[in-house]
């Protein structure tokens, strides 16, 4: 080669290449025809450019598991979300960080059943919460008006426990468990597993006529003109959430996420970013 041309980065690394396999200075220069300094410099500028390479793919590295961890981490969310009847939406996330995590989970499955899951148990939520509004407030009337002396109502105890008698029923689970129980503590309070529905009940007498009472208002529950409805949302609304479960889950055993979305770490990323600027005169931007 001869001397004074210009020496390319792939020559640097072929001379840092052979150095490192023992061959020594004087050789290499020799025989590439340069002088030892002008070898041994570019050698020392080929071995810090592949530091520097390595260092950058080990923050790569080290930036794609933790976007994989907080993607992987909105899917946990979601699918915990799932399991409350009390969430009004799965996808509603009211600080932005979970809002950008969300889009770029999205951007990554953008054609994954989950989406569709979620949908789907967003409007079981809806339908289960219409069917409650109306059947507490129709259950709400057939309250009793008045117990046998000297017991006094306990009426929210007595309305859930006619909700709980509708929703277990709904969904195909015995009741038989629940027993009727006068506790001895203040009020003397009459409960139905632990639902309070009476207080001052003192002698069996009146715990017998309150229990009749009771249950003839749990038999005539069992019997909901809702109930059918009812027991068809909360399947519908179990199958999304084993669905979810069952995304989620495979997301997890696949360990990686297909595609990019808008918070995927780069190679360009992990070097500072260099604001662009408009010339004085106006012009194209400048970097």
């Amino acid at each position: 080669m001869p001397k004074g041309s210009a020496i390319s980065p792939a020559l640097r690394q072929q001379w840092l290449e052979e150095h490192d396999h023992g061959k020594r200075l004087d050789v290499i220069a020799r025989e590439a025809q340069r002088g030892e300094r002008t070898v041994q410099t570019h050698i020392a500028r080929a071995r810090q450019e592949r530091d520097q390479r390595e260092i950058r793919s080990g923050l790569l590295r080290d930036a794609y598991r933790q976007h994989y961890s907080d993607l992987i981490g909105v899917a946990r969310e979601i699918q915990g979300r799932a399991a409350k009847a009390e969430t009004s939406s799965l996808l509603a996330f009211s600080n932005r960080r979970g809002r950008l995590l969300l889009q770029a989970l999205q951007e990554h499955l953008s054609k994954a059943r989950l989406w569709m899951s979620c949908k789907r148990w967003d409007t079981c939520a809806d339908q289960y919460a219409d069917i409650a509004a109306e059947s507490r407030a129709q259950l709400a009337k057939r309250l009793p008006s008045q117990l046998p002396e000297p017991a006094d109502l306990i009426g929210e105890g007595w309305l859930e426990s006619l909700w709980f008698a509708m929703r277990e029923t709904a969904r195909g689970n015995s009741l038989g468990h629940m027993q009727y129980r006068c506790m001895p503590s203040e009020g003397d309070p009459l409960t139905w597993g632990t639902y309070g529905l009476a207080r001052h009940v003192t002698d069996d007498q009146v715990r017998a006529a309150i229990a009749d009472l009771h249950t003839r208002a749990i038999e005539a529950v069992t019997r909901h003109e809702r109930l059918a409805d009812l027991r068809g949302v909360l399947q519908h609304w179990q199958r999304a959430r084993e669905d979810i479960d069952e995304d989620v889950e495979i997301l997890q055993l696949q360990y990686l996420l297909p595609g990019e979305c808008l918070l995927c770490p780069s190679a360009a990323g992990i070097a500072p970013v260099r604001r662009r600027r408009r010339n004085r005169q106006g012009g194209a931007d400048e970097d």
